[in-house]
């Protein structure tokens, strides 16, 4: 404990003693803004993989998280699909349109803040077993990091998985949408019914990615 003495009106502190609580409180105030900056990384990733594809609602969703696109799939594309096939055709397209230049990189922020998560984790659990940390706590901080690794891989899941199975059908409907309005007394090209209820069913897909995605990083939080 300090020392504390009287000496013509002041106090004086034992110097020893002094140190020993400025390392302490030096300790205290970086564990405090560590976790404070590991706080505001989980609840960026989160808040990709879950809040900011609300911004998507104005489009179809289809970065695949759970937040506009499970809308997607459980309310807007089962409503468009009682519609006739022009109508039904004609509705999706400029939704698709509008939400295509956010659904990449919404799903790429929620991967990278993932990934950041998962290392910064990660090095946590292997300082933490060097400076002797009990087991306990270094098999947590392991756990949680491989939950921030597996959110960022269903997060970027969607990118490629967009790009090879569901482009070309957006590519093949968006022509046939674009014909269709240009002649409004064309019929819809054969298959159209057919690609819609496809695309309905691999949208089902990234919305199930981000499920996970979300689930993941609540999980990693926890």
């Amino acid at each position: 404990m300090a020392r504390r003495a009287l000496d013509k009106g002041k106090i004086t502190l034992d110097p020893a003693s002094g140190i020993a609580t400025k390392l302490a409180t030096d300790a205290a105030v970086t564990n405090v803004v560590n976790g404070t900056v590991k706080s505001h990384w989980a609840i960026g990733a989160l808040a990709a993989a879950l809040l900011l594809p609300m911004l998507a609602a104005c489009g179809d969703g289809s970065n695949g998280t759970p937040g506009a696109a499970g809308a997607i799939s459980v309310a807007e594309h089962p409503a468009r699909l009682q519609l006739a096939d022009r109508a039904a055709l004609l509705q999706w397209a400029p939704s698709y349109r509008r939400a295509a230049a956010v659904q990449a990189p919404l799903a790429l922020l929620a991967a990278l803040l993932g990934l950041v998560s998962y290392f910064w984790r990660s090095a946590e659990a292997a300082s933490g077993a060097a400076a002797g940390a009990a087991e306990t706590q270094t098999a947590a901080a392991g756990a949680s990091s491989w939950l921030w690794l597996l959110g960022a891989a269903a997060s970027f899941f969607n990118i490629p998985f967009t790009l090879l199975c569901i482009m070309p059908l957006n590519q093949r409907m968006l022509a046939a949408a674009d014909l269709c309005a240009k002649d409004r007394a064309a019929d819809c090209p054969p298959g159209t019914r057919a690609g819609l209820l496809r695309w309905g069913r691999l949208h089902a897909a990234r919305t199930l990615a981000g499920g996970v995605a979300v689930t993941a990083y609540v999980a990693a939080m926890a």
